[in-house]
């Protein structure tokens, strides 16, 4: 995937969004103020756990009548 950074500049990366998954009992429902915990893998285009310094995960939680909620995110490397 190819990420313009800015003007002049070009990010290569070899992580593949479509292969990358979101996996743990975090992502189903959960209790008000109780943390949910989930681990995001990512992969190349061929299904090989890759991960780049400049690639950006975006999470957005959604309430069930599809309201946003505001997160704390706290990231933890696995390499």
């Amino acid at each position: 995937m190819l990420r313009s950074l800015v003007p002049g500049r070009v990010l290569v990366s070899k992580t593949d969004p479509l292969q990358s998954v979101a996996e743990g009992k975090g992502l189903q429902a959960t209790d008000v103020e109780i943390e949910a915990k989930f681990v995001i893998t990512t992969e190349d285009s061929v299904g090989k756990q890759c991960y780049n310094e400049g690639d950006e995960i975006v999470v957005k939680v959604e309430t069930p009548s599809r309201e946003e909620l505001k997160l704390k995110i706290m990231c933890q490397k696995r390499w």
